[in-house]
């Protein structure tokens, strides 16, 4: 069940997401361990970010000042419902922008 929520709606939530075009999104999801993922990746002019999702429900985020080299956001999580991704990932996706 979990695996589905990760591969289709996770995967359709990045598609919703809406950044200025000079942020390219890429998708990969990782079918390679017992606890798959799927990673949401943005690369921009100033700054890259990553999102990755685990099968069990956890998540990691952080965005990445290109020039400086420094990560100027980071949270780990757990996402528990569908809906929880608009809400977790609000403040990531308006650093982003």
């Amino acid at each position: 069940m979990k695996i589905i929520f990760i591969t289709e709606n996770f995967l359709n939530w990045s598609k919703s997401i809406s950044l200025n075009q000079e942020i390219k999104i890429t998708t990969t999801v990782n079918k390679n361990c017992p606890n798959r993922s799927a990673r949401i990746d943005f690369d921009g002019v100033e700054k890259i970010g990553r999102i990755t999702l685990w099968a069990d429900g956890n998540f990691f985020s952080e965005i990445i000042d290109i020039e400086s080299e420094v990560t100027i956001f980071q949270e780990n999580g757990e996402i528990k419902m569908e809906g929880d991704l608009n809400l977790k990932f609000n403040s990531f996706l308006l650093l982003l922008k």
